[in-house]
């Protein structure tokens, strides 16, 4: 008989190794028969039905499977079933029949009980363990069926029906390496009182079984036949609290004792608390295979690794010098595998929801879904993050992602997807036409293929804006012109483009849908340019492809991003400030892109043409990022102007220098001309731009002076206040203007300065200061913040007070080439004479002090 065995575990353990037998009912409609089941028949929403209100006895009452299966027998000991049980009989079987055959008598019978539940209660997974064959033995499972128990009177008189979503045939050994001991390796001998080994001699299956040998009379029971560490490549949660192991074991001395020990492992190869070890059992008959079931519970930690080990304890009979235990035939309840999990929707609409899944289990990274036609479509929810392998929607089905939801595909996907994203729209003040900012939202579609314009009722069906003519609440930004940048749609057929960013407003506020299938893949054909060379701007506005978050950080710091970006800084719109607010990649906390969230960068100047990249990998679930910013240790400035208030922030952040520290440091958005904005500048270098974010070293706050920047596009009066966020103990924030000679204390509450500016650019006039001392001297501090530049060859001197200054030129060899006196304001334009390229050096004389500072013409 182990001979036979053997043969065809030769052939069929090759062939079918590693591989579960997965019965999907909304795929599978021709895989099952039935005996003697009344209303046998498939299910549209993905299940097999089967019971009425009659009353039958006897026969053979019976699902089965196909024959000619051929699994091995050793390798699939487990079947898993995923039922609701609305009859009134909770005593059933499975049956493992011989080929050919359907007679019970022959087969193995495995008892187990599906407690019976309310019709449309949902679906149930039991994993039973199955019984081998006991007549004449094939080691093959060729067929098996679901049997209720003879016996039992089969009474459906009441009504009720056994619904079946899912069978699995699943291999148990997908995890234990060598658990025949088949080959002569996996298997380590640890003790003090053994070695291990391998023998030919009379194995319960197969060729060979291992062996644990004692060199001498054992004096612990540590003696151990270790298995590989295995790694599952993700945290494993146990659906129970136990775990069985199966095994057969024979030994050369009677009423010796073996166990079990389970080692659990993180993902970094860390031991999870300590060895978990099984009680002991003794082999009755010495040289006499016995099989051996043992269970430990209790067991509670999740884990991403497993060793096993098979031990001989030394209590009881104590093994003696030249005792030999083998082991051989070992099976685990312990089983992982990767099936289709189908949606069945019998609870309720909610992704998330257990019993929707024929699994019993929501789908995982490693596990498809299969999105059947259901009363109850599926939808992710605003705090749900859903990540599956393979996605598949059917025809007539839908997946709907709520604002805020998100879904990764590691995969495939087909099918159509809808992802809502909300967005509000204020009653409007003053202004009511298209142009008003109020309402307006930076968005992109997360799916393809999303038509709108033409014959669609996209427009109507999310309340989309109208404007003047035919404009519609749907703009695409254009880069070649310097003003005017907003091209409307104006109702043409259209569809919105992977990547690309849009404006788009609705009426009131509410939901904005896109549907289309996903993007699974890397995105690498987002194009942006450069055209400030071009009487047009260097900014565009792209967009999140995904149903996912993306990490802004990886985003920017991408080698195909970085060589296209003028700076590692996104900006995206806020419509209660109306303000563009800068994220950087150097954020403590990187900025998530939400699903359906567009965003501005900057290409480099002349350079910059080319398409940026979307990677899968920079993909995560977060919480709504829509509108979200991120805090840091940081003064931030604020003006307003009536309802319209903007900042510039200052953030002091290790690893910052005085300098341009790119990620750290973000300009102000100027792809779309401002009536206002504030603004400050670089303490050394790059003195041209202007910056909304500023980052500098978090030491000597009181050394470093901010010079803020102005702009007002009418001459008005406008308030200053500010906000000091985690600064140092008994730090104060000052706003000094010099043209007045004062100084402003802004960090207390309701704190607040106001004054008169004029019309466009006003440098040097403000600074910020982070000081200990309530005292200040306009005097001491002037000097240290002047900064002087050359620009349009004009020698600029910025922050001086008023009064009579001088300012002298010198060559690297110490000849004066400049000397002029001027009367001093803010900004000061000194005209340079023909000068060659070269290292000078600038003498300010100020009524009260003197500055020397290094410039460089080119």
């Amino acid at each position: 008989m182990k001979k036979v065995l053997l043969i065809l575990l030769t052939v069929f353990s090759v062939n079918f190794y590693g591989q579960d037998v997965v019965y999907n009912f909304n795929s599978d409609t021709e895989s099952f028969t039935q005996g003697g089941f009344p209303s046998f028949a498939y299910n549209a929403n993905g299940f097999v039905t089967t019971g009425d209100a009659t009353t039958f006895t006897g026969g053979f009452q019976q699902i089965r499977t196909p024959e000619g299966l051929n699994l091995s027998e050793t390798k699939y000991r487990v079947i898993r079933i995923v039922v609701e049980n609305s009859t009134a009989n909770s005593e059933w079987q499975i049956m493992n029949y011989q080929p050919g055959s359907t007679a019970g008598n022959t087969a193995g019978r495995t008892d187990f009980t599906i407690t019976p539940v309310a019709a449309g209660s949902g679906f149930t997974t039991y994993d039973i363990p199955i019984t081998v064959k006991t007549t004449t033995p094939d080691g093959i499972i060729d067929r098996i069926a679901i049997r209720a128990k003879q016996g039992n009177a089969y009474d459906w008189s009441a009504g009720g029906e056994l619904k079946v979503a899912q069978i699995v045939i699943i291999d148990t050994d997908n995890w234990l390496s060598n658990p025949d001991f088949e080959t002569m390796t996996n298997w380590t001998a640890n003790g003090p009182d053994i070695t291990g080994g391998y023998t030919t001699t009379d194995p319960i299956i197969g060729s060979q079984s291992g062996t644990v040998t004692f060199t001498q009379n054992a004096t612990s029971g540590g003696n151990w036949l270790e298995n590989d560490i295995y790694d599952f490549g993700e945290t494993v949660g146990l659906t129970g609290d136990e775990m069985t192991i199966n095994f057969w074991a024979k030994s050369s001395r009677a009423g010796i004792n073996v166990r079990a020990r389970w080692q659990f492992y993180d993902a970094g190869g860390s031991l999870i608390g300590s060895a978990q070890f099984s009680g002991v059992t003794a082999v009755a008959a010495a040289d006499t295979w016995q099989e051996i079931s043992i269970t430990k519970t209790g067991l509670t930690d999740d884990f991403n690794q497993i060793k096993l080990s098979l031990g001989v304890h030394n209590n009881g009979t104590v093994p003696q010098s030249g005792d030999v235990i083998t082991f051989d035939f070992i099976t685990t309840d312990l089983n992982t595998f990767t099936t289709s999990n189908s949606w069945t929707g019998s609870t309720d609409s909610d992704w998330a929801t257990t019993a929707n899944w024929t699994n019993g289990i929501v789908p995982i990274a490693t596990a498809d879904a299969d999105v059947q036609v259901s009363a109850n479509n599926p939808v992710i929810g605003a705090t749900t993050g859903a990540t599956v392998n393979n996605l598949t929607i059917d025809a007539g089905a839908s997946l709907t992602i709520n604002s805020g939801g998100s879904l990764i595909v590691s995969g495939t996907s087909t099918g159509e997807v809808t992802y809502n994203r909300n967005i509000t729209t204020p009653a409007p003040t003053g202004d009511t036409s298209i142009d008003n900012l109020e309402g307006w939202h930076l968005m992109s579609s997360p799916v393809n293929g999303q038509a709108y314009g033409g014959a669609t009722t996209w427009f109507t069906d999310n309340n989309i804006a109208s404007g003047t003519g035919a404009n519609r609440g749907v703009a695409t930004y254009n880069n070649t012109v310097a003003s005017n940048n907003w091209a409307y749609s104006t109702g043409t057929a259209a569809t919105f483009n992977t990547g690309t960013g849009y404006s788009i407003k609705r009426t009131t506020t509410g939901d904005v849908s896109f549907t289309g299938t996903l993007n699974t893949t890397n995105i690498t054909d987002v194009t942006i340019s450069t055209q400030s060379g071009a009487s047009g701007t260097d900014f565009n506005l792209i967009g999140n492809p995904f149903t996912a978050y993306v990490n802004a950080k990886t985003f920017l710091e991408l080698a195909a991003n970085t060589a296209l970006l003028d700076s590692e800084t996104i900006w995206v719109w806020n419509p209660s400030s109306k303000n563009y607010d800068a994220k950087l990649s150097g954020d403590v906390t990187p900025f998530k892109i939400a699903p359906g969230q567009a965003f501005f960068v900057k290409a480099k100047a002349a350079t910059g043409n080319g398409d940026v990249t979307f990677e899968t990998s920079s993909l995560s679930h977060d919480t709504d990022t829509f509108l979200k910013s991120v805090g840091k240790p940081e003064i931030i400035v604020n003006i307003k102007d009536g309802d319209v208030t903007r900042y510039a922030k200052v953030r002091y952040q290790n690893g910052s220098t005085l300098g341009f520290d790119n990620g750290y440091d973000g300009e102000t958005f100027n792809g779309v001309p401002n009536n206002i904005d504030i603004f400050s500048k670089l303490l050394e270098g790059n003195q041209s731009k202007n910056y909304q974010i500023q980052s500098l070293p978090n030491s000597n706050l009181e050394d470093m002076v901010i010079p803020l920047g102005v702009f007002t596009k009418t001459a008005k009066e406008i308030t200053f206040t500010a906000e000091a966020l985690n600064l140092p103990t008994d730090y104060k924030v000052f706003l000094e203007d010099r043209e007045n000679n004062t100084f402003t204390r802004l960090d207390e509450v309701n704190s607040e300065y106001k004054t008169n500016v004029a019309a466009g650019n006003i440098e040097g006039r403000f600074y910020i200061h982070a000081k200990t001392s309530s005292v200040l001297s306009a005097d001491q501090e002037i000097l240290n913040t002047v900064n002087i530049y050359t620009s349009n060859n004009n020698l600029k001197v910025v922050g001086l007070q008023k009064g009579t200054s001088t300012i002298s030129l010198f060559n690297i060899l110490g000849k004066q080439v400049l000397n002029t006196s001027f009367e001093a304001s803010n900004v000061n334009n000194i005209a340079l004479p023909k000068l060659a390229k070269g290292v000078y050096i600038v003498k300010l004389q100020a009524e009260n002090a003197k500055l020397y500072k290094k410039i460089i013409l080119e």
